[in-house]
């Protein structure tokens, strides 16, 4: 089987790693409405999930975790005035620009070719602040096709026609045939995401 680039693996993954976070989501979500339930009726906290195919090997536990108590301050406004009152001490006088003092000024204000900005009536340069374009940080994916060549990608992946994964360092199983799961993945393709799980997919 043709050996994946980088930049191949990277699409790969990312692909498999978006669509596992949202159908990840989404089962947390109906989890998480019947375990709170469950907690609220009856106090049930946790809920054990056995191996698919070894009944007797636990490999995970999801619980409801207990709140702890926290004080926790219902109105701004009230608090400060009792404390000005009351504990003069606790209170302090912060100036601070308006939360959209820096889009109006960036708007308002004369862009200079060293960064700087300007009145554009005085000319004075404004102390503070700089126009500059940050240098790129990040790289950023864009799929030919959507969500519908996300989908392909993955049940491709799953299925074992894009070598994603590599094998152990030793091993005697090429990346095509290996299985990280320890479950004997099947190699039928999945059904397309959104509907039938894979079935070397952990589930409870």
């Amino acid at each position: 089987m043709t050996e994946l680039t980088e930049y191949q693996k990277y699409v790969g993954w990312d692909a498999l790693a978006k669509f596992a976070a949202d159908r990840a989501k989404e089962i947390k979500a109906d989890i998480q409405s019947q375990m709170l339930a469950d907690y609220a009726d009856a106090g049930i906290s946790k809920r054990t999930v056995k191996h698919p195919l070894r009944e007797d090997e636990t490999v995970a536990s999801i619980t409801v975790p207990e709140s702890k108590a926290t004080t926790q301050v219902t109105s701004s406004a009230d608090l400060i005035a009792w404390a000005q009152e009351n504990r003069p001490a606790l209170v302090e006088t912060v100036t601070v620009l308006k939360d959209h003092a820096v889009k109006s000024l960036a708007a308002e204000l004369a862009k200079m070719d060293d960064g700087a900005l300007a009145d554009p009536e005085t000319g004075e340069e404004v102390p503070g602040l700089r126009h500059v374009k940050a240098a790129p940080n990040h790289v950023r994916i864009t799929y030919s096709g959507g969500k519908d060549r996300q989908a392909q990608i993955v049940s491709e992946a799953l299925a074992g026609t894009l070598p994603l994964l590599d094998p152990p360092k030793g091993s005697s199983h090429d990346s095509a045939s290996y299985c990280p799961h320890g479950l004997g993945c099947h190699r039928r393709a999945p059904d397309a995401p959104g509907q039938a799980r894979p079935r070397h997919v952990v589930g409870a």
